[in-house]
């Protein structure tokens, strides 16, 4: 059996991750750290807990290019919805493992939307078979 470095993943754009936890502030990096968990060549990570914010607000950022003109980079409107419903395609296709998740967002619709989509992935775990992988509850 191989083993991978395990990640506890903090999803918020403004309060820090706990101790142990890696940050992810937007919807781009936790989807990456996401997809290097799943089951396919170029794993690197073993995702344990995930714990989600829905809203990933973000400010406009203006940045220079290289012919001295400066481009406005608008915000990614991707929350932690949208992760969500990604980590339910990843576990539909029987490559992302089980894992322990909650929602930390302040967003009462968000919580509602986040949670509705988890309980859709914890089904289709229920359903697979992962041998050999460690109890992550």
């Amino acid at each position: 059996m191989t083993f991978f470095e395990p990640v506890y993943l903090w999803l918020d754009d403004e309060r820090p991750a706990p101790s142990g936890w890696r940050w992810a502030k937007n919807f781009g990096n936790a989807k990456q750290l996401v997809h290097l968990s799943c089951q396919i060549p170029g794993r690197q990570f073993e995702l344990r807990r995930l714990s989600f914010d829905h809203d990933l607000g973000g400010q406009v950022v203006e940045v220079m290019r290289q012919d001295g003109r400066l481009v406005r980079k608008e915000p990614s409107p991707l929350n932690g919805y949208h992760l969500a419903k990604d980590i339910l395609e990843f576990v539909n296709l029987g490559m992302l493992p089980p894992f322990a998740w909650r929602v930390h967002s302040q967003n009462p619709v968000g919580v509602q939307n986040i949670k509705f989509v988890m309980a859709q992935v914890e089904v289709l775990w229920a359903q697979q078979e992962w041998p050999d992988w460690p109890d992550v509850v």
